[in-house]
């Protein structure tokens, strides 16, 4: 169990609060699928409804899966605002301010990252090279996404639409991802690849081989491979050719490792 936890919103810069909008994570069947099913009045993309044309799809009730703190302020041109906001554990005896405790934590983990970073920047880098190069790693870290196909043909709490019983992927029902997959950036490329994600993998271990290690060993697994041995290609064909990068790959990201777990090297052959 995650506890509890104490979510924070300061004010804004003329000292006002901000609203708590709440709606429901959940799919608003009615307007993707024409589904007439029971759903929440207040469905996922119900803040965004609210805010942009004013459509009554919050709970006035003040309670949901899903929150958004709405401000209200100007920002002149040339100018910059500030807000504050904090999530932190609901412990018996401590408190999460957004003062001097805030302002603790943010410098503790800003000189934390400088000194991480700065252990993986090459000498002669300039500080563009450096900045884009920490811009990288970091997209590595965030960029990551569960899949499951199975839901994606059949759909979860909604049915999905009949077409995807014979589009694209249908013969790929026996892929169980049921994984985290690292992406290179899950709002403008929300999928993976396996040519890609072997080229990402070299990055990614740089900074956590762990994970490169169990990105490339995943495309190898049964469950993840075709029954005639192919790999999935990308989301939008898994029945696609790639080149056949991830030897390269597996064997890049052994030699970064420093080149002694030859037992990873022997899984991904199998």
């Amino acid at each position: 169990m995650l506890g509890r936890w104490r979510f924070i919103a300061g004010p804004d810069p003329a000292g006002k609060r901000p609203s708590l909008l709440f709606c429901e994570n959940e799919t608003n069947a009615r307007y993707l699928y024409a589904c007439s099913d029971e759903q929440t009045p207040y469905p996922k993309d119900g803040i965004n409804d609210h805010v942009v044309h004013g459509a009554t799809t919050v709970n006035p009730a003040g309670c949901g899966t899903k929150m958004a703190c709405w401000y209200h302020f100007t920002v002149a041109a040339g100018e910059t605002v500030e807000l504050r906001v904090r999530l932190a554990r609901d412990l018996p005896g401590k408190t999460s301010d957004l003062g001097a405790g805030f302002e603790q934590i943010h410098a503790d983990r800003s000189r934390e990252a400088e000194q991480y970073y700065a252990t993986l920047t090459p000498g002669d880098a300039s500080d563009e090279e450096a900045a884009v190069m920490r811009q990288a790693f970091a997209g590595m870290i965030w960029s990551q996404q569960y899949y499951d196909i199975a839901r994606w043909l059949d759909g979860d709490t909604v049915p999905s639409p009949a077409a995807r019983k014979s589009g694209r992927n249908a013969v790929w029902r026996h892929l169980n991802n049921h994984d985290v997959i690292a992406m290179p950036d899950k709002w403008e490329y929300p999928w993976y690849a396996a040519w890609d994600l072997a080229f990402h993998c070299v990055v990614l271990a740089h900074i956590d081989p762990s994970a490169a290690k169990h990105q490339l060993l995943l495309l190898t697994r049964e469950w993840f491979m075709h029954p005639n041995g192919q790999l999935p290609a990308y989301e939008w064909n898994f029945s696609d050719v790639n080149p056949p990068v991830q030897a390269w790959a597996a064997l890049a990201v052994f030699r970064i490792d420093g080149g002694t777990d030859f037992d990873f090297l022997a899984r991904t052959s199998v």
